[in-house]
């Protein structure tokens, strides 16, 4: 692939590339492998962001039985935070796990108001 962008992510032993011509979903694809990727690497199997998280990441964490919520309320984050003595983070660079919370029992309910 000479003069393109290479992407590649490995799912169970197969390997994905993507040539130049398709360079824009490489991109975003690699983007989102690698903030996924961390956060399943730091050992969490709960991701909550107060940003949206796309499409893309909700099936990357899906195929790999991560529950995934976006568009948290800073004030559900911080109590979250504060029952499972999980670390709010700005970023996924350099992800360590004592950064995580735990919990006996996860569950989750639609709450009309």
């Amino acid at each position: 692939m000479e003069g393109g962008h290479r992407c590649a992510h490995t799912r169970e032993g197969m390997a994905w590339a993507v040539a130049a011509t398709c360079g824009m979903w490489c991109v975003v694809w690699c983007g989102v492998c690698a903030n996924t990727r961390r956060c399943v690497e730091s050992g969490a199997n709960i991701v909550l962001s107060r940003l949206a998280i796309g499409d893309l990441a909700t099936q990357y964490f899906a195929d790999r039985n991560v529950f995934c919520a976006g568009r948290v309320e800073g004030a559900d984050m911080e109590r979250v935070s504060k029952a499972t003595g999980a670390r709010v983070q700005t970023t996924v660079n350099k992800l360590d796990p004592a950064v995580l919370g735990t919990c006996a029992d996860f569950e989750e309910k639609q709450v009309r108001g």
